[in-house]
């Protein structure tokens, strides 16, 4: 049994930015009592918590620890609720895995030259890292960095193939796209 304290009007903007805003309409005022069977991954992340809490404490004092464990556990408490309260039949279903990885395609091609990372990424489709991720492996083989990665060096190919080979400098399209160290552009 674990006891989850978290200010109301913080859960509600996080659920609001990952897409779940009407959890506000639907939830009771105090609490919610989920099927057991419907969270395993909050239980195995708040297991994994406590246990490496136990191992190293002093883990709690490190800055931006508080900031690092909302990140991670407020959106498997969403999943839960979404997934196995009795708040469900209220909430809109959760998109399907292929869903999110067209939308956040639909964002990169969208936005090419945009500097992006993960969690914007995921905030830009309004999912969690962890489901962003596992929908692009189950679907493309790869993450979704590695696949705006590999879109955007297609996008530097592109454009120097149309380039005027005299007058284009590979560094500079690298840079409009995204890839400031010439070393590591050429690696990739």
């Amino acid at each position: 049994m674990a006891l989850l304290l978290i200010h109301r009007q913080e859960f509600l903007h996080r659920a609001d930015r990952l897409g779940c805003s009407v959890l506000e309409q639907v939830l009771p005022r105090n609490w919610l009592t989920l099927d057991s069977g419907r969270f395993a991954r909050l239980r195995r992340y708040l297991r994994q918590l406590f246990a490496t809490v136990e191992a190293d404490p002093t883990l709690q004092q490190v800055a931006g620890f508080e900031e690092l464990l909302s990140n991670d556990l407020i959106p498997l408490v969403l999943e839960a609720l979404i997934h196995g309260g009795h708040a469900r039949d209220g909430l809109p279903r959760a998109p399907s895995r292929i869903g999110l990885v067209k939308a956040a395609q639909r964002w990169m091609e969208a936005h090419p030259r945009q500097p992006i990372h993960l969690e914007a990424l995921c905030r830009e489709v309004h999912t969690s890292r962890r489901s962003l991720i596992q929908g692009f492996r189950e679907h493309l083989g790869m993450g979704p960095m590695t696949y705006l990665r590999l879109h955007r060096l297609h996008g530097i190919r592109q454009e120097l193939l149309r380039a005027d080979p005299s007058q284009t400098k590979i560094r500079a399209f690298a840079a409009e796209w995204g890839f400031l160290n010439p070393g590591h552009f050429s690696r990739q």
